[in-house]
């Protein structure tokens, strides 16, 4: 939808069996994709500690509640 953002890297989640992590930027899912994170039995939302950052993990939350 225009003017949303996409939740980056959602479509790798492969795994039933692990959390998920959603990060603010790339470098932090390419990051904790390197690490092996992806999943979906549990999902944490890290946002970084701003207000952009904030309404983008509120917005995600209200999607996959």
């Amino acid at each position: 939808m225009p003017g949303e953002h996409r939740i980056y890297g959602l479509e790798t989640v492969t795994d039933l069996s692990n959390p998920v992590f959603i990060v603010e930027g790339e470098k932090c899912t390419f990051a904790l994709q390197g690490l092996g994170y992806q999943g979906a039995e549990q999902i944490y939302i890290l946002p970084d500690f701003d207000e952009p950052a904030l309404n983008y993990a509120y917005n995600v939350y209200k999607k996959i509640k």
